[in-house]
């Protein structure tokens, strides 16, 4: 499926949190930046309602510069949180009370 029609998608998918399963430093240097605004910025997002998370399984200086452009405010502009893991696996907030297990 090409990133387009990827991106398309995004308006339908209806979820708080987000897994990337990327390191940044490949030819490309994904995430796609704006594959992730377009995640901030769904249409159907209400943003001061709906904080968003997202899951790095890589943690390193290219992932967490990844919003220095942006500015300091723009986590709580755009209501959302990033972690990365260091570890060689991921846990996920439970649904039932959104915390990490």
């Amino acid at each position: 499926m090409a990133v387009k029609e990827i991106i398309a998608m995004i308006v339908y998918i209806r979820c708080a949190n987000y897994l990337f399963s990327v390191d940044g430093e490949n030819l490309r240097y994904l995430p796609n930046k704006e594959a992730i605004a377009r995640i901030l910025r769904n249409k159907n997002r209400i943003i001061h309602n709906q904080p968003y998370s997202f899951y790095f399984t890589h943690d390193n200086p290219t992932l967490r510069r990844i919003f220095a452009v942006d500015g300091d405010t723009v986590l709580t502009t755009l209501n959302f949180k990033v972690r990365y893991s260091r570890a060689k696996w991921i846990s996920l907030p439970n649904a039932s009370n959104n915390k990490l297990s």
